[in-house]
């Protein structure tokens, strides 16, 4: 008598990876976009460099065309 609780848990396994990478690739860029942009604001914040203020102004300005966004412009001054 076999057991085919090992074949049954890959298949699973199989199921949910194929799962969850489909939705790390199908997910929409503007989502992934809008997360790296506030990470990268949170960065910017804390040293606030004015390089680094220009680079962002220029990230906000192309997302906010490209996908509708209404992220708020940082004053770099």
């Amino acid at each position: 008598m076999t057991s085919k609780k090992p074949v049954h848990r890959g298949l699973i396994l199989a199921l949910v990876a194929t799962i969850a990478i489909s939705v790390v690739v199908l997910m929409p860029s503007c989502w992934v976009d809008h997360q790296a942009l506030l990470y990268d604001i949170e960065q910017y914040l804390l040293d606030t460099d004015p390089e680094t203020c220009e680079i962002l102004l220029e990230r906000i300005d192309t997302y906010n065309v490209q996908c509708g966004g209404a992220l708020e412009i940082l004053d770099c001054g």
